[in-house]
């Protein structure tokens, strides 16, 4: 009743519902995105000219207040432990207070055996702290493979793990001030954007039988240029999580990594054709709106993905359909291509091993440097890399040469600035 009343409200006051996500609104004025709500229960984001969200808020206080005005927060504020802060024409969320409160779990003597099952208190505390830890993953993607790792120990855990759980709470609060940093774009941007998707996947080598391989995305958002990668970048979403299906191998592994960003990428890309196009104001936003995005995807937010598998890359750019040995990923390679083929995805790439954000995201050892400087705002590739098939970067040059071999032509073609359209990459996945 509450969801369908507040719904109405927007809808009597002008508000367009999205087509893609239920509980998102926008208001649009001379075919002009003036203003974005998001609703969740009974809380409400928003954002946009300040006349209208004040609006808005009057408009609410009507309906809803019952005589006690509704709170707001605009500005700096705090909610749900994060920390908004805006200034500049810029906004950083923060967890640095969450983070610093989060308490150790108590120690054990060191002549306590690894493999010794925590006691029912113990194993209430140990919850208690990996689900702090999720909690501080809104801002701290760095440590999503590491709080996934933990997770999986919920059910049964160890002093092993109990002691690895305190080894990241003090990771986590030796670089407590990361946060996400949303820079606004400089003043002579074209204005055009694109989504930035880079996926990834650990395959799973462990003894246990219960644990799967990781797959990881982060989806970015930055100025549309063709030449290069590099620039201010809004982080928009990422994930960390274990494959739901059995991988015999890295190569499925990857490609499941793929489909999962994939999906989410399109997703997001036809949030922003819906704000950014005048197709809410037709007659018939559903079926024009689905159309075009089925046949070429959306123009005003182009999806370029990268990898740095260079056997996933082969198979999807590869004019002849692969066969791999694991016959089970063959749907999803196809599925792939056809978002290839149709312009759903734009772009594809491969980068090196170095370059690739999501390598935090499935594997723990990683330096999360990369990865932390895409949360304050900016990209910036070390090397070269493929885009369809084509050398982007040139001058970047290639990765160390235990990376590549030291006889390929291409490669030496390659690092002598020689125009080629293509070179290889030799990862240590391969």
């Amino acid at each position: 009743m509450w969801k369908e009343k507040l719904h109405s409200t927007l809808l009597k006051h002008g508000w367009v519902q999205s087509r893609h996500e239920e509980c998102m609104f926008y208001l649009r004025r001379n075919g002009k995105l003036i203003a974005v709500v998001t609703t969740h229960v009974d809380d409400l984001e928003a954002t946009g000219d300040k006349p209208q969200l004040r609006e808005l808020l009057n408009v609410l206080n009507k309906e809803f207040g019952r005589g006690t005005p509704l709170k707001e927060q605009s500005g700096s504020f705090t909610h749900c432990g994060v920390q908004y802060v805006q200034r500049d024409g810029e906004l950083l969320m923060s967890q640095e207070k969450f983070v610093n409160d989060v308490e150790y779990r108590p120690a054990f003597p060191r002549s306590t055996p690894p493999t010794q099952k925590l006691n029912p208190k113990e194993h209430t505390g140990y919850r208690s702290g990996t689900g702090a830890l999720l909690w501080a993953l809104k801002t701290r993607m760095d440590f999503a493979s590491k709080v996934s790792e933990l997770k999986r120990a919920d059910a049964s855990p160890t002093v092993a793990d109990h002691k690895a759980l305190n080894k990241v709470i003090s990771e986590m609060r030796c670089t407590a001030k990361q946060c996400l940093h949303f820079r606004r774009f400089p003043a002579g941007c074209s204005r055009k954007w694109r989504l930035i998707l880079f996926t990834d996947a650990s395959f799973n080598k462990r003894e246990d039988e219960k644990s799967f391989s990781q797959l990881g995305y982060i989806i970015c958002l930055a100025e549309d240029r063709h030449d290069t990668l590099d620039g201010i970048v809004h982080v928009l979403d990422w994930a960390s999580k274990r494959a739901q299906r059995v991988c015999k191998s890295t190569f499925k592994a990857e490609i499941l990594g793929a489909t999962a960003g994939y999906e989410e990428a399109i997703k997001i890309a036809r949030w922003v054709h819906e704000m950014e196009s005048d197709v809410m104001d037709s007659r018939d936003p559903t079926a024009r709106l689905l159309r075009d995005l089925a046949d070429s995807g959306s123009p005003y937010c182009p999806v370029d993905a990268l990898t740095d598998a260079k056997s996933a890359y082969d198979s999807l750019y590869s004019t002849k359909e692969a066969t791999p040995t694991d016959k089970d990923c063959i749907l999803c390679i196809r599925w792939l291509r056809e978002q290839l083929a149709a312009g759903t995805i734009r772009g594809l790439g491969c980068v090196c091993t170095h370059d690739m954000l999501a390598d935090v995201l499935t594997k723990g050892t990683i330096d999360p440097k990369q990865i932390r400087m895409a949360a304050n705002g900016y990209i910036s590739l070390k090397y070269s890399y493929l885009m369809n098939g084509t050398a982007m970067c040139v001058s970047k040059g290639l990765p160390p040469a235990k990376r590549h071999k030291p006889d390929d032509p291409v490669g030496i073609a390659f690092l002598m600035n020689v125009p080629t359209p293509f070179f290889t990459v030799y990862n240590d996945d391969e």
